[in-house]
């Protein structure tokens, strides 16, 4: 690892200055070239100009690359969350929906069994605490 430094630092020169004006991400391309051949006394052939654009596009594959794999991983983590909560949240729908059906079933055959017994449709009503209507629903197919 190498501290490249800041251009108004005390120690920015020689090899620093080459290594940050080279891999700087805030330097346009043109400005890279004419430093390296200003005060470098390198020649920009073909093979240095590409070279030299390849590394100012080497910072920008870097930050696409983590931008993606940011993406990715929190894509992830999103469907990882919302599966769970999606998991949780339909097991406690589903416990409850169980439940209920659970008691309205239980209502249902004390109430046949209190018709069994003889008791009237409106005292039954009231021991299961249901509308009349829904006590003579249930009976309607004990009596047929």
């Amino acid at each position: 690892m190498v501290c490249l430094g800041k251009a108004d630092g005390e120690n920015y020169g020689g090899l620093l200055k080459f290594l940050e004006v080279l891999l700087s991400d805030s330097r346009p391309v043109r400005e890279k070239w004419k430093i390296l051949s200003e005060e470098f006394g390198m020649e920009m052939s073909g093979d240095l100009e590409s070279g030299v654009r390849d590394m100012c596009n080497l910072s920008q594959g870097i930050l696409e690359r983590g931008i993606e794999e940011g993406m990715e991983r929190g894509l992830q983590q999103g469907v990882e969350q919302g599966l769970q909560q999606g998991l949780e949240k339909g097991l406690r729908q589903g416990v409850e929906q169980g439940l209920q059906q659970g008691e309205r079933n239980a209502k249902r055959r004390t109430a046949r069994n209190l018709a069994e017994m003889g008791m009237a449709v409106e005292q039954i009503a009231q021991a299961v605490q249901e509308p009349v209507r829904v006590v003579e629903e249930w009976l309607s197919g004990m009596r047929a």
